[in-house]
Parts: structure tokens; C-alpha cells; sequence
């Protein structure tokens, strides 16, 4: 997963795999453990995923894009790699 110019996330990349760094064919881990300083963005990481994936598959109402741009930034992007399995 990947983020750029989401208000309250650092731009960067984050592995839920075990190749670590995303590479394909890493599994995903069963179990994550976000941990972090208060304030450091645990919350809005997630917010991040489930925005996505409302994107995907909706089942709520999508989130305003507006609220997810940082402010300064012309543009925000969150890139998902999913992985299906049976």
C-alpha cells in the first residue's frame, strides 16, 4: 500500500506481506499490528484502506475526496494491491 498527499498519512509505502517492501507473491501476514504515536496516523491509514476498498465494492457512502487531500497537495492517491485467495 501507498499513499501520497493524504492529509494526516507521510507520503510513503507500507508492506502487509511477508516479502516486505510488496513484492509480488508475498502472502499477506494473517495478523497486523498497527503501533504508533499518538497523532502519527494508525487511524487515518485505515480510514485509507477502507476508502479504498469502498471504491472497489461499496457498501457505505464514499468518502468526500476533498477531505482526504492534504492541504498544499493538488492531488491525494492511495494505490492497494489486493490479494484474492480461495
Amino acid at each position: 500500500m501507498s499513499c501520497r498527499g493524504v492529509r494526516g498519512l507521510p507520503d510513503g509505502a507500507w508492506s502487509f506481506d511477508g516479502a516486505g517492501g510488496g513484492t509480488a507473491g508475498g502472502a499477506p501476514h494473517r495478523l497486523v499490528v498497527l503501533a504508533g504515536r499518538s497523532a502519527s496516523g494508525k487511524t487515518r491509514l485505515l480510514e485509507a484502506i477502507i476508502a479504498a476498498k469502498e471504491l472497489v465494492a461499496p457498501y457505505a457512502a464514499v468518502p468526500s475526496p476533498t477531505s482526504w487531500i492534504r492541504p498544499g497537495s493538488p492531488a491525494a492517491k492511495v494505490a492497494i494491491r489486493w490479494h484474492l485467495d480461495d
